[in-house]
């Protein structure tokens, strides 16, 4: 179906520079610019096709003009406008397309659950992939490192599309357009939210080969194809992200009826990069080798971790000591930990539980599973 956008708020606030910067990735090639009015582009050879691209959006006649741009790229590209316009806004970003396949997608809709569970492996697995930018590790706890935390804020989740059920995760890159016909865009040569994009698009598929591997006998999971696949950035986070998206799939599909799709769109603004898949599909046969995996990574080696969250059960023992389940208000992290504490850090547990008032402790974390505990507690305080 064909979109043609005629809003003027939506024309107006497209930015000529993105214009540009998508024209130049596209096979345009600029013939003229006259500076801080306009510049005229073409593309084809026996018969060009030439626009008029408006470059100040102070001109009265700003949003009709870039309204004839979009009608000529849409006749070259033979695509709808509102595809086109979505590709413009997002020029100076990375997108990743999760789509979902199943029996449970109806018109392009997914019951409310499945759509939370489907944006929070999303987070998971964009969350675990920046952080392995940074360091790669086993599995991840604790605070964030600065700059994990500005992509994470920075990452913008888009419209949903049609196909299934489609989520758009959005990562901007930090850039200063320079000149798009001499393709120097970037103030850095390697952005991290590139790094990140790229090590989740080779981790997936990593993964997924990896997975299929062990399904299939044909690997082991020993300390050498731990660490490998460690080092391609797949931690226990990593699995438990992806493991939440294709759960949404009925266990009882196979994999040519329920899929997940990952689909990866590059900004123009950079180099494409080289060997990177564009697209990873996963069914829900390969979730057991998965969690087989995520499990192993859990215990590679203890982690130092600080939990913050809810007291909701206690259990004393006769000594006054005893243990307490805690709900992990973390973004990362197992959901609930129980920990064994000493009688005056009981009481304060107790105040806590009453109270409903949020708790710190810190110790080592170890994971058998679904469960998970403390062991070793440190400074456990109120907050």
């Amino acid at each position: 179906m064909r979109v043609s956008i005629k809003d003027m708020a939506s024309l107006q606030g497209i930015d000529p520079a993105f214009v540009e910067t998508y024209l130049a990735s596209k096979g345009w090639e600029r013939v003229t610019n006259i500076p801080n009015k306009a510049s005229i582009w073409a593309i084809g050879k026996d018969d060009p096709i030439q626009i008029t691209l408006p470059t100040n959006r102070n001109f009265r006649d700003f949003p009709t003009r870039i309204g004839e741009v979009l009608q000529a790229i849409e006749s070259v590209e033979n695509r709808s406008q509102l595809f086109i316009l979505t590709d413009l806004l997002n020029v100076n970003s990375d997108v990743v397309r999760i789509r979902i396949d199943t029996l449970k997608t109806t018109n392009n809709n997914l019951p409310i659950e499945d759509g939370f569970a489907v944006i929070q492996g999303a987070q998971n697995l964009l969350g675990a992939t920046a952080r392995a930018v940074v360091k790669p590790s086993p599995y991840f706890a604790g605070g964030k490192p600065a700059e994990v935390s500005t992509f994470l804020k920075n990452s913008l989740l888009g419209q949903t599309e049609p196909g299934s059920f489609v989520v758009t995760i959005i990562a901007p890159i930090k850039k200063t357009i320079e000149d798009p016909v001499q393709m120097s865009y970037l103030d850095v040569s390697d952005p991290f939210e590139r790094r990140v994009t790229e090590m989740l698009a080779r981790a997936l598929e990593s993964l997924r080969v990896a997975a299929q591997n062990l399904q299939g006998k044909q690997v082991n999971l020993d300390k050498t194809f731990l660490e490998t696949i460690v080092n391609e950035g797949i931690s226990a986070n990593f699995c438990e992200g992806i493991l939440n998206i294709i759960h949404v799939i009925d266990e009882t599909e196979e994999l040519t009826t329920g899929v997940i799709e990952f689909n990866f769109q590059w900004s123009p603004a950079l180099d494409t990069p080289d060997s990177v898949p564009t697209s990873v599909v996963f069914g829900s046969e390969i979730a057991p080798p998965i969690q087989q995996i995520r499990e192993a990574l859990q215990e590679i080696e203890p982690l130092e971790f600080v939990i913050e969250g809810i007291v909701i059960t206690l259990s004393r023992r006769d000594d006054g000591a005893g243990k307490v389940s805690i709900v992990n208000l973390n973004s990362e992290g197992p959901s609930v930990v129980s920990v064994e504490l000493r009688k005056d850090w009981y009481e304060k547990a107790i105040d806590a539980h009453r109270t409903r008032q949020r708790v710190s402790v810190s110790g080592t974390l170890i994971q058998k599973g679904k469960s998970a505990k403390i062991l070793d507690p440190q400074d456990f305080e109120l907050i």
